[in-house]
């Protein structure tokens, strides 16, 4: 209550999932079919939810680049 939206910026990828960069290939991709099994678990449907969680993706690294663009459009805008 008592909030309003005032604008909408450019979708972009949420927060990484990040691990050692030393981890291996194996350990990646154990983690990863962790993550996935936990989004398919019926049981922590509820807990999806309540977060806002309605699936996931791992993108490559570069999806990541749009965020340096917004952060360098909005640098670009200000008035100082």
């Amino acid at each position: 209550a008592g909030v309003r939206v005032v604008g909408h910026t450019r979708q972009v990828p949420g927060l990484p999932y990040i691990t050692a960069a030393r981890a291996s290939d194996t350990t990646v991709t154990r983690l990863r079919a962790a993550v996935r099994q936990a989004f398919a678990d019926p049981s922590l449907a509820e807990a999806r939810a309540e977060l806002l969680l309605s699936g996931v993706r791992f993108p490559d690294p570069s999806s990541y680049d749009v965020i340096l663009e917004v952060e360098a459009e909005a640098v670009a805008m200000t008035l100082a």
